[in-house]
């Protein structure tokens, strides 16, 4: 057992979860390898270990093209993994994630908003703050509709409403907008990690940044609002005001996300779930192993989508919907008969 102090945070890291995070690396790696190699054109071994050498054949081909969506499916997976765990601490329910109670859908709208009508005004680092703004307006019409109540079931039932609005408003963008940008749109808004850049990674590694540099306080404040509410409030805390933070710093982690890979459905809901089953009640590990776990579902689905039927591709999302859908009305499955 590994224990850790600061001011912050007392961490415990027992033995078996080192392995836990050893074993998920590992298949991480083990997807990146197969990531690079596979593909319209496949690669062979023995040139992987000139990636960086301008006189490979498939220079471009990996760093150029396969490189940003491996590291795009990575770090978009892992963030919005971490946004489904605070949402379902705070909410108190497993059916909790950023695309199942509107937040991935107002990031959407707001990313539409922006390639539709505002991106000859604002240069294209600039679309995760419309993406931010869409996501952070829903969340604020679901505490308005509540009178910011906080309530499990009620945030749920007006995201899903809400999400099914959006997702009309969306579709309605689609059919206005001209059809090559039609089809381009409609490819992002299921999930895809195609066209992405070096240049859009750098964005979307912001929020890892900030998720490290924040992780101590984020897993201190979860596990305190994983308990119960009243108690919460017996010992002091700041019962809302921490709720509401810890869901901004959630729809800002799904937003860079959306950004660039789309609403991508389901990792959020996943990831979280499977790492619970791992490491149950700490934090500070469950944080990271759902990043990982996020990350590893992501990259899956792409690595699928661009070999299943070579040389077409499709959108990732439509695997993890595949994947995720029966998984939902499993974990619903389960809480209500748990709850019954």
């Amino acid at each position: 057992m590994i224990v850790i102090r600061n001011s912050y945070l007392s961490i415990i890291i027992e033995k078996k979860y080192i392995y836990y995070f050893l074993l998920s690396l590992l298949l991480l790696s083990l997807l990146i390898f197969i990531a690079i190699t596979s593909g319209a054109q496949a690669i062979p071994f023995d040139d992987i270990t000139l990636i960086f050498s301008p006189s490979s054949p498939y220079y471009f081909i990996i760093t150029e093209l396969r490189l940003p969506r491996i590291l795009g499916a990575i770090i978009g997976g892992g963030l919005l993994a971490v946004s489904g765990v605070i949402i379902q601490a705070i909410i108190k329910n497993p059916l909790a994630s950023p695309d199942i109670i509107g937040i991935s859908a107002g990031g959407t709208l707001g990313a539409f908003v922006y390639i539709l009508y505002l991106s000859r005004f604002f240069p294209y680092y600039t679309l995760p703050i419309f993406t931010f703004s869409g996501s952070l307006l829903t969340l604020y019409l679901i505490l308005f509709f509540l009178k910011n109540s906080l309530n499990s079931f009620q945030i749920i039932l007006t995201g899903i409403a809400l999400n099914t609005i959006l997702g009309a408003i969306i579709t309605g963008l689609m059919l206005f907008s001209n059809e090559f940008a039609g089809d381009g749109l409609y490819t992002w808004s299921v999930g895809s990690t195609y066209g992405l850049s070096l240049l859009n990674i750098s964005v979307m590694s912001l929020g890892v940044i900030l998720l490290l540099l924040i992780l101590p306080l984020l897993a201190r404040l979860l596990s305190i609002h994983s308990i119960s509410d009243d108690l919460v409030v017996n010992l002091g805390g700041n019962l809302d005001k921490d709720k509401k933070t810890l869901l901004i710093i959630a729809v800002l982690l799904s937003s860079l996300s959306v950004s660039y890979l789309g609403p991508v459905s389901f990792v959020g809901l996943i990831a979280p779930h499977c790492a619970k089953k791992i490491i149950p009640n700490n934090y500070y590990c469950l944080v990271l192993l759902a990043f990982i776990i996020g990350a590893i579902l992501t990259l899956s689905a792409d690595i699928i989508a661009r070999t299943i039927n070579i040389p077409y591709e499709y959108p990732l999302g439509v695997f993890t919907t595949l994947i995720g859908g029966p998984y939902f009305l499993y974990i619903l499955f389960t809480y209500n008969t748990r709850s019954s």
